[in-house]
This record gives C-alpha cells, sequence and structure tokens, in this order.
C-alpha cells in the first residue's frame, strides 16, 4: 500500500502548497524559497516512487523499506502542518480576530498569528531539509522515472462492442447455465405479456456476454422466434443512439438521418407480428423512463417475444427485468477473480501483460495457492483503489459491514477526491465502493431494513491479501499482547479487555491517523475509559477518524483533534456531547446513531460547516438545535426533527442525498409554508424518505386538519426508491402525491389509525414491495376501479411489477377496491397482479374478498375470515404456483386443497376449530415441510390422507393436546427424514410400525409427559443418526443405558439426548 499512501499524501501536499492561505503564511517570513524547493523536491521523488515500491515488493531490499518509511513519515509532518494552515485559514474567515488568537494558541501555544506564521515557516524549512536529505539518498538506489496508475480511476468503465457471435467449442462450464436461459425463455409462464425481459447480471469479466452469445446461436432459440438480433449499447448517454442502435440491429438501417419519431416508427415497424428474441449487450442505464419508451415501441410484436439483457449492475437488472429475479452468474474463486480483473482490460498488450504475469504464478496456483492470483487483481488496481482496499484490514475477518461505513473512512484519510465539479466525494467513493464489488473484493450479505440496506463482507482470503499489501500500518487488536510499531498508522481495538491506559508500545506510532474502540459485540460494554480516551487523545493529534462504541463520557479535550475528520460514537452510553466537539472545525462525519441515553445535541453544532454526514437515528431527544440550515455541506443526515428550533423551511439550502427522515415533533403553526419552502422535490439524490408524525395528543386535533395539504406542499423527489409514512393523524393521503415519483420500489405505511383514503400505488410501475400495517379505519386500499385507473395512466398492467403485499392489522378493510367488479383476472387488456409473489394478511376481520393473484407463491394468513381463505385458494387454480401456505384461522374446520398445488411447504397453527385435514393432504404430492400447531380438536387422520405425501421430508405436530395416538399413516410417509413432535401433553404412544421409516434420520419428542413407551419396530430405524428426548421423565428413564428397557432398542443410534423436566 505504501506507493498509493504516498502518491495520496504527495498529490495533497501539492495541491495545499498552491493555495493562497499558505503563501500568506510563508510571505511575512522569507520562506517561500524554501516551499518553491520543497515542491520541486516532492515533484522529483514523486516519479520514483512506483519503482521504489515495486523493488521493494520483487526484491524485499530493507534499504529501499527504510527509505520509504522514512519518506512517509516526514509527508505525513507536512500533511498535517499544511492541514493545521488551511483550518486556521478557514478559522480566520469565519471568526473575529480575537477569536482568532485564542484558537491559535490552542494550536500551536502561540499568543499571536504572527508567531505560528513564524512556526509555519521553520517547519517548512525543517521537512525541505529532510526531503532533500531524503531525495539525495535516491542516488544510491537508482530509481527510475515511472509514469504511475496508467488505470486511472475516470476511465474504471471501458467501452465496448460485441458481436452475437461464439466459437462454442470454446466455452467451457456454461452448458448448464445456457439451458437454465433456454428453459426461462421458452416458460409459458413468462408468455403472458408481448414482451418479457430477462436479466443475466454479474460483475465484468465473468462471462455474461458469452452465455449470451451460446443462448442466442442456439437451434433451439433459432427455431422458437421469427427474428433474432444483437446489439450492445454499453454506456451510451443519448437515448436516440440507444434506439438507432436497437434499429440498425432489427433492420440493418442506418439511423444517423433520422428523427428521433422516424426510429420509433421503423422500430414498430420492424416487430410488428413478430415473435422476437433482442439481445442487449452491457446494459448501464438505469432510467426506468427511458426503459419504459423502449418497451412501448416494442408492443407491436407477437405475443411471447424475449428481451435478453447483460449488465453488471443489479439496479439495472432489477429496473428492466420482468421475469421474478435476474439470472445470477457465478464462478469459482480463481475464475472470478481473474474476471474481475480482465473486465477492466481490452487491448491486446493488456491481457498479453496479464498473461505473462498469470502465468509467472501458475506453479502456486496449481499447488492450490490462489493468494497469487488475488495479489495480481490489487497489483492491476489503480492507485486510488488500492490504498482503499487496504484499509479495509482494519476491519476484523467475518466482519459484516454496509458501505456508508466503509467510505466516510475513506474519506476521512483522505483518500477520495472529486475532480469532477457534479459529483460530490460521497459519489465518488461510491463509485470506488461499486468498483471494488464489482473486482469482486466484497461480497454482498443481506438486505437488512426496510430501507434496503446492504451489507457486504470480505471474503478471508481476499482480506489476507489487504493485511498483506497494508504492509505492518494496520493492526486489529483481538488480544491483550498485541505488539506494535513506529510504521502503524490504523488501529482497531476490538478486544473485550478494558484499555487502562495507553499501551507503551504504541507510543512511537506518532503518525496514527485511524483508531477505533470497538468492542466484539455492539452490546457489549466498552473497552476504553473517559481518562483513557483522554490520554490517548493527548498523545495523538493527528487522528483522522476516531469511534468509540459504548462509551459513557467523552472527554471535552476531544476538541484537541483538529484534523479530525469523522467521530463516530454510535451505540455509546453518552447523555451529553462535550462543547470540544463543536470545535471540530474539519469533521466531516458525527455519528451518534443508536445512543438511547442522549438527550440532546450541543447548541454550537451549527459551527461545524464542514459536517457532510450526520447520524442522529434512534437518539431520544426531540429537538434540534436551531439554525441547522448553517449546515450546508450536510450531504447525510439520518433523521431532522420539526419542532420548537427548526421548520421544514430549514431544508431549503441542504443539498441531501441518500436516505432521509422526517419527524414531527410538534406542530407549526406556518408548517404548510415551510414545506412549500422546504425544496424536498429538487433534491433529486434522495433514495429513502421517512416521514413519522410523532405528537402529543394535545396537537392532534389541530394537525390532522392540515397533514394532507402539508403532504402535498412536501412534493416528493423523483429520485425516490422507498418511501414510509408512520402516524399520520388526519384522514387521508393526497390521492396523486405519488404521480411524480415514479422510480418507488418498496412502500411502507404504519399506525395512521384514522386514514380512510390513501395515494394511487397503482400507477408506480416499478413498486414491487407494498406494506400497510394498522391502518385501522381504511375500508378500500383504491378507491378507483382498477381498469378504469389502468386505462388512465396507459399501464399494460395493474400493479405490474408488484411482488410482495402485506395488510396487517386493518379491521375496517372490506375489499381491495371500492367499484363492485373485482371477479376477473382482465379489465379489458389489463393484467391484475400479474407478477405478486408474496401475501401475507394479518388480522382483516371484515376483509372477504381480493382480487385473481395468478403467480401467488407464498401465502401467510392470521385471523381472517375462513370465507376469505377460500377465496384466495379457490382464485390460485387457473395458475397453480403456491409453494408456501401458512394459516392461522380460527374459522377453518376443514382443509380444502386440490390437486392442482404444487406446495412444498404447510404450517397450520391456532386453527382451533379444525378436525380434519384428511381431505387437503391427500393431494399434495410435492409437499415436503408440515407443521401442524395447536390445532386442538385436530382427530381425524385418515391413513388415506398420508399416503399422498410422498415428498414430504420434515414433520413437525406440537400443542395438539387431544391427539394421544400418533395417526398410523405416518408409517406411509417413506420420504420422512425429519420428525418433530412437541407438546402432546396426552401422546401415549408412537405408531406400531414407525421403524418402516427407513429414511428417518432425526427425531426429537419433548413436553410429552404421558408418552412411556416406544414399539419394537424402533431398532429399524437404521437411519437415525440423533434422538433427543427432552421432558419426558418416564421415557428418558427407560432408554436410557445401561438398564433402561428400550436401551436395546436406541443403543444404534449415534447421537441420544436426554434432559428431564
Amino acid at each position: 500500500m505504501a506507493e498509493s499512501i504516498l502518491l495520496n499524501i504527495v498529490e495533497r501536499i501539492l495541491v495545499s502548497l498552491g493555495q493562497n492561505a499558505l503563501q500568506d503564511v510563508v510571505s511575512y517570513w522569507g520562506a517561500r524559497h524554501d516551499l518553491e524547493r520543497l515542491e520541486d523536491t516532492i515533484r522529483f521523488i514523486r516519479a520514483r516512487v512506483h519503482d521504489a515500491e515495486k523493488r521493494h515488493e520483487d526484491e524485499s531490499s530493507e534499504v529501499i523499506k527504510e527509505w520509504l518509511g522514512r519518506l512517509k513519515q516526514v509527508l505525513y509532518r507536512a500533511d498535517d502542518l499544511f492541514d493545521d494552515v488551511c483550518t486556521i485559514s478557514y478559522r480566520k474567515q469565519r471568526v473575529s480576530g480575537s477569536t482568532l488568537v485564542r484558537q491559535v494558541r490552542t494550536v500551536f501555544s502561540s499568543s499571536n498569528p504572527f508567531s505560528f506564521n513564524r512556526k509555519v515557516a521553520q517547519e517548512i524549512k525543517s521537512i525541505r531539509e529532510e526531503l532533500d536529505d531524503i531525495k539525495s539518498k535516491m542516488d544510491g538506489l537508482n530509481l527510475r522515472v515511472c509514469l504511475t496508475d496508467p488505470d486511472s480511476v475516470s476511465r474504471l468503465v471501458l467501452e465496448r462492442e460485441t458481436i452475437s457471435y461464439v466459437k462454442v467449442d470454446s466455452v467451457v462450464g456454461r452448458e448448464s447455465d445456457k439451458n437454465k436461459i433456454i428453459d426461462m425463455l421458452f416458460d409459458p409462464k413468462y408468455a403472458q405479456e408481448i414482451v418479457s425481459v430477462i436479466p443475466i447480471v454479474g460483475f465484468g469479466g465473468l462471462g455474461k456476454t458469452t452465455l449470451a452469445q451460446l443462448v442466442f446461436n442456439d437451434e433451439r432459440v433459432k427455431k422458437h422466434f421469427d427474428l433474432a438480433k444483437w446489439t450492445c449499447v454499453p454506456e451510451v448517454n443519448d437515448h436516440n443512439e440507444v434506439l438507432g442502435k436497437i434499429l440498425k440491429a432489427l433492420s440493418n438501417m442506418s439511423y444517423n438521418d433520422l428523427s428521433r419519431e422516424q426510429i420509433q416508427s421503423e422500430i414498430r415497424e420492424a416487430v410488428k407480428g413478430k415473435k422476437f428474441l433482442l439481445v442487449l449487450d452491457d446494459i448501464w442505464d438505469e432510467s426506468r423512463d427511458r426503459w419504459l419508451d423502449l418497451l412501448s415501441l416494442l408492443q407491436c410484436g407477437h405475443l411471447g417475444s424475449k428481451i435478453v439483457v447483460t449488465t453488471r449492475s443489479s439496479v439495472v437488472a432489477s429496473v428492466v427485468g420482468t421475469v421474478p429475479e435476474a439470472y445470477k452468474l457465478g464462478l469459482l474463486t480463481p475464475e472470478e477473480v481473474v474476471g474481475g480483473l480482465l473486465y477492466s482490460k481490452h487491448s491486446e498488450k493488456e491481457w498479453e501483460l496479464f498473461r505473462d504475469a498469470l502465468l509467472s504464478k501458475a506453479k502456486l496456483i496449481d499447488l492450490g495457492n490462489i493468494m497469487p492470483v488475488l495479489k495480481l487483481s490489487y497489483d492491476y488496481l489503480p492507485s486510488a483503489l488500492k490504498q482503499c482496499f487496504a484499509y479495509c484490514s482494519l476491519f476484523p475477518k467475518d466482519y459484516v459491514f454496509n458501505n456508508t461505513e466503509l467510505v466516510r473512512l475513506w474519506m476521512a484519510q483522505g483518500y477520495v477526491d472529486s475532480l469532477d465539479e457534479n459529483l460530490g466525494m460521497e459519489d465518488v467513493a461510491d463509485q470506488y465502493f461499486l468498483e471494488l464489488l464489482r473486482r469482486n473484493f466484497f461480497q454482498g450479505v443481506v438486505e437488512y431494513d426496510i430501507l434496503g440496506c446492504t451489507c457486504f463482507k470480505m471474503h478471508d482470503l481476499v482480506h489476507d491479501l489487504a493485511q498483506h499489501v497494508a504492509g505492518g500500518e494496520i493492526i486489529v487488536v483481538e488480544g491483550p499482547r498485541a505488539q506494535f510499531t513506529n510504521r502503524l498508522v490504523h488501529v482497531n481495538f476490538c478486544a473485550g479487555e478494558m484499555l487502562s491506559k495507553v499501551p507503551q508500545s504504541l507510543l512511537a506510532a506518532r503518525n496514527l491517523r485511524s483508531l477505533l474502540f470497538r468492542p466484539l459485540s455492539p452490546y457489549m460494554p466498552s473497552n476504553i475509559t473517559a481518562s483513557t480516551l483522554k490520554e490517548f487523545i493527548l498523545m495523538f493529534e493527528s487522528l483522522r477518524a476516531l469511534e468509540c462504541n459504548s462509551i459513557e463520557i467523552v472527554p471535552d479535550s476531544i476538541g484537541r483533534l483538529r484534523h479530525l475528520r469523522s467521530l463516530n460514537l454510535s451505540r455509546s452510553l453518552i447523555k451529553f456531547l462535550p462543547n470540544g466537539v463543536t470545535e471540530l472545525h474539519n469533521l466531516n462525519t458525527l455519528d451518534v446513531n443508536y445512543c438511547k441515553n442522549l438527550v440532546e445535541l450541543p447548541r454550537g453544532l451549527t459551527k461545524l460547516t464542514n459536517l457532510r454526514l450526520l447520524g442522529i437515528q434512534q437518539c431520544p431527544f426531540t429537538d434540534i438545535p436551531p439554525h441547522f440550515g448553517r449546515l450546508k455541506s450536510l450531504r447525510e443526515l439520518s433523521r431532522f426533527i420539526v419542532g420548537q428550533n427548526n421548520g421544514l423551511d430549514t431544508l431549503a439550502d441542504l443539498n441531501l442525498r441518500g436516505r432521509f427522515c422526517i419527524e414531527f415533533h410538534r406542530w407549526r403553526a406556518n408548517a404548510v409554508l415551510e414545506a412549500q419552502v422546504a425544496n424536498l422535490k429538487e433534491k433529486k439524490q434522495l433514495t429513502a424518505l421517512s416521514v413519522c408524525f410523532e405528537y402529543g395528543e394535545e396537537q392532534t386535533a389541530v394537525a390532522a386538519r392540515d397533514e394532507e395539504l402539508l403532504l402535498d406542499c412536501l412534493q416528493l423527489p423523483p429520485s425516490l426508491t422507498n418511501l414510509h409514512f408512520s402516524g399520520l393523524t388526519g384522514n387521508s393521503f393526497p390521492r396523486r402525491m405519488l404521480n411524480d415519483s415514479p422510480k418507488l420500489f418498496n412502500i411502507i405505511i404504519q399506525q395512521c389509525y384514522s386514514c380512510q383514503v390513501l395515494p394511487l400505488f397503482s400507477r408506480l410501475p416499478l413498486l414491487k414491495y407494498l406494506s400497510l400495517e394498522g391502518l385501522k379505519a381504511l375500508e378500500y386500499v383504491e378507491a378507483d376501479d382498477f381498469g378504469d385507473t389502468d386505462r388512465e395512466s396507459g399501464s399494460p398492467a395493474y400493479f405490474p411489477a408488484l411482488e410482495s403485499l402485506t395488510l396487517k392489522v386493518m379491521g375496517e378493510l372490506k375489499r381491495w377496491s371500492k367499484a363492485e367488479h373485482e371477479d376477473s383476472l382482465r379489465t379489458g387488456k389489463c393484467y391484475v397482479f400479474p407478477r405478486l409473489r408474496r401475501l401475507q394478511i394479518v388480522s382483516c376481520r371484515k376483509l372477504m374478498k381480493l382480487p385473481v393473484m395468478p403467480q401467488l407463491e407464498s401465502l401467510i394468513v392470521c385471523n381472517i375470515p375462513g370465507e376469505l381463505l377460500t377465496s384466495i385458494l379457490a382464485s390460485s387454480l387457473s395458475t397453480p404456483t403456491l409453494k408456501y401456505l401458512k394459516m392461522e384461522c380460527t374459522e377453518l374446520i376443514s382443509l380444502s386443497l386440490r390437486s392442482q398445488y404444487m406446495i412444498k411447504e404447510l404450517v397450520i397453527t391456532d386453527c382451533g376449530s379444525l378436525r380434519n385435514i384428511s381431505d387437503g393432504m391427500q393431494c399434495l404430492s410435492a409437499l415436503e415441510k408440515l407443521t401442524i400447531n395447536k390445532c386442538e380438536d385436530l382427530d381425524a387422520w385418515d391413513i388415506s390422507s398420508w399416503e399422498g405425501l410422498k415428498s414430504l421430508r420434515t414433520l413437525q405436530i406440537s400443542e395438539t393436546r387431544n391427539l394421544q395416538v400418533l395417526p398410523q399413516g405416518i408409517t406411509c410417509l417413506t420420504t420422512l427424514q425429519y420428525l418433530c413432535i412437541t407438546g402432546l401433553r396426552n401422546l401415549t404412544a408412537l405408531p406400531e410400525h414407525i421403524g418402516g421409516l427407513s429414511q428417518l434420520c432425526s427425531l426429537a419428542i419433548s413436553n410429552c409427559p404421558k408418552l412411556t413407551a416406544i414399539p419394537p419396530s424402533f431398532h429399524g430405524l437404521t437411519s437415525l443418526q440423533r434422538l433427543m428426548i427432552l421432558e419426558c421423565p418416564d421415557l428418558e428413564k427407560r432408554c436410557q443405558q445401561p438398564d433402561g428397557r428400550y436401551w436395546p432398542l436406541v443403543r444404534h443410534i449415534p447421537k441420544v439426548i436426554f434432559r428431564q423436566c
């Protein structure tokens, strides 16, 4: 990492050398000559750093290692010095002279600015002399001038052109993928629309284009479609050019002289009446509007036409795809690494260089050592990404993080710089992160919150690589015996032991830039006290990033950390932030999320005008400091409180991005006018918005009158993808408030108890997830007939993209639509819920009917009328896609299922009136898992009902107290592998022929106190690997060795577990 770090510091110093503030300081003391010589020396050294790093790695030269280490130490000094100058200059512009004198004393213990200037000049001279000496030592090293970083970040994504032809014999290992894509092309369930879109998504170099070529050239595909065409449209920003490329592919017609209207007309004519296949290779455009425009042109084709899209972006795949999930391409680790590297190399020379480098590592690779390939992928990174990647070793192995957490630490270290005035630092940092993700250095783990924040981790081998390239500058302290060296720059204390003092050996690390105190778990107590933290602050004033989780008190001396960019106190136990925090004028990030004892923010917080991220989520205070709008650099704000000090108009000049929450804790007299001034619509980088109304009872009546008008004036930005409302006290949302937010794909509305009118959801072309909960007064979700709504919007489907629908605790809900007719699947040419896969309905006692849901795969119902459950199940018969069914329905008497169902998991719980399940089960031949819980009256268990369960592998029966004997039909389950019996308090016997369950490998029996015997056939369970008997005292005694009556029947089981009640 040395080269990339050095280059980063050098570039930052060179920028500082040209600033007026520094020129003004040195002009007082005749140090301009030193400054000029310093700049020349730094430029001379910069040109040779790359060669020094390469030779150090290849030759393991201790001399070069020492030279690089000394150079880095001096550059860190210079970086701190020039940062001080910039800080003082910034303060001078903001405060009076008397205040400046006081602050200068803090920085350099000087009584006036002239003393400060003199010290700066002296330090510049000292640094220049030391660098001159370092330069003189270069003569003996014979370092060459080397142009570094040919693969700059500015061209991380390269344009390329592809063709449809592929030499099939040269492709290995893609036959299975090809057949899966072809099956999707031919699948009847994807033929309900004129055009279906199948995205193939994966990182660059993985083989998406090759797979698409294999599919395209398959003889079966050629025979299936009337027209099959291919075009490549990488990074094309002009929509006319995209349409032109498609036209040229479809009809071989030149488009250069055609207007947009003519191009559109020719595309329609080219596909008219034809079942076509169009492959669009390497798509990057994430605009839903442009994509819908293209799809509308292709609606002249024949039913069953297909578009195959290849893309590196999961966002693009989500935008364009019409199948339930994009096809995700995967490979083994070595190939992943090589593919992730090669996608950014497309000249013959670059591939040859890579080939030679890879062959040099071939012997090690053959021996199973993947590290050389990983290292090679690191070597080909741009230097800006090298330092970002190496920094990731500051996290322990298996640590799960989100991208925001990581990129703000990069920014704090100065690793991120935006040369494009249209891109903020956060945008560039996000690009860095995505590039490392595309190159497979990170792995996606899970989406964990309602706003869709994705978590990531590093593979152990990749983490090993990061540690290796960090070169001893980063350490994760996970035990009490850590050893520190003077090379350390970044330290993470995540051990559980309390630090009572600064470790003696750490004092040599004078250039410490990152200091993290992270307990192994967020629920563990802090591993540092306030007094010890104070010692660290006094010793390491060059810190750029400080993190103290779970700490109880932050010392006021934190204000001494004048270089600090990131302060993370999240999940700590602090009650107050010290005033010293308000003196951190360089602070970019302040994170106090989940500080549940923090009662207020300091009033001086608004002095931190360089603040870019403020995290105050889940903090108990209900107001924020006045004049909050002064924080004009703020880009990410987790929570904004409308209270006594600030109204929505405070947001007018804040250019916010990402996720944002507005909490109304007080209804303000001018709230509607302030909403207009907020200018939310122009904040086009906001992606997720949560609006929560949390007034006191005395303000509810006043607020309810004007809430709808306020929401109408708020004007949501068009960039939103996630939207959350809770606590609305009025009775309606503006009907068309979502019309200008076409990118919404996730909407949650909760605890709006008086709401009777919702906004129109059916017009949102991307809406995938809709959750409505606690809308106790709502009678209809949609006030319009879905056919009329559809005709007005021009959409080919009603809720065209909806995949998941949740309805909870809506006691007055009667029907989906206020219209009289909801019986048919189509109204005219309208498809209703064409992609809905998951439906959950809880405590909707008046809901009697829902529209048909032809693609339903998962159904969860709880506390609903039996008539509604029967209706939903009956409506799904025409397209029996249901795979998961969970029922909790007190009115259910019998299980009425049909043979068309292909249910794989069935859960029946709290169905107190259910007596017979025979009719329903005998037709479930695909059922793999059955759970029956708390069905007190269940007593009919015909053998015939079990004979149909030919695929059942797991059976769980619990809390069914009337059951005295397990049904003999269980012995028919020849595929059963796992059997769990719990809470059958009246059970007295197991089936006589249970030994016939030849595949049973696990049996658990618990809380069945009357069960005292097992049948002789038990010894026939030859596949049984695990037997657990809990809270069955008599049976346990009889099964224990060596004298237990039934020990001979269970002694063959490898693992037997007992525990008495």
